[in-house]
């Protein structure tokens, strides 16, 4: 059984394709690209957070220990990745001795280190409100990579 032929000289009778099924795909494709072509320019999306916006975070130490140990602090959504590691430094009673990274979705921010391959957003350029989007968000936050103090914070 032999029909009209398509791209590669596919037979579309043999795949059970009719020249009306052909033309209703291509309708159906012409009316999705036309939405997909829709000018969303104008289209006003509310950023999450503002940036003098006071966001309160709770920073829980991810580890075995009863009771939990964790701090509450308050700091501006447009403060950086490094103003937030050195206001957690403080709260905990921390040196500041050893590396930190902050996780959020898979995306690492951090100290970029040319001689480690560790892709990583720049802390003191990064603020919080350009990565959180806004109350229950979590990151990850581990200090001294020997020891892995790994920490939630919570908006």
């Amino acid at each position: 059984m032999s029909g009209p032929t398509g791209p590669a000289g596919a037979t579309y009778a043999a795949a059970g394709v009719d020249i009306e099924d052909e033309q209703a795909l291509g309708a159906f494709i012409e009316g999705w690209n036309a939405r997909n072509e829709l000018d969303l320019g104008d289209l006003e999306v509310p950023q999450a957070i503002e940036p003098d916006e006071l966001l309160q975070l709770k920073i829980t130490l991810k580890a075995i220990s009863k009771p939990p140990v964790w701090r509450r602090v308050q700091v501006r959504a447009d403060s950086t990745f490094a103003m937030l590691h050195q206001i957690i430094q403080a709260a905990f009673g921390w040196t500041d001795t050893h590396l930190h990274r902050f996780e959020y979705e898979g995306e690492r921010i951090g100290v970029p280190d040319p001689e480690w391959d560790d892709d990583c957003a720049d802390a003191a350029e990064t603020t919080l409100d350009q990565v959180l989007l806004g109350p229950k968000d979590r990151l990850r936050y581990t200090y001294d990579f020997g020891d892995n103090w790994e920490h939630t914070l919570t908006i």
